[in-house]
């Protein structure tokens, strides 16, 4: 099993690649995780 330390930080695909259709996952969970925060609103500094 790898580890976080051993995935690849960019993944480089050819165009025949490239997805051509996403799926939203969250939209059918029924627990859906807390909002995405931008770090430059949230006032820690």
């Amino acid at each position: 099993m790898k580890t976080e330390a051993n995935f690849p930080y960019k993944f480089y695909l050819e165009e025949s690649e490239l997805p051509t259709a996403w799926y939203n996952v969250r939209a059918d969970m029924k627990n859906k995780p807390a909002p995405l925060l931008n770090p430059d609103t949230t006032g820690n500094k």
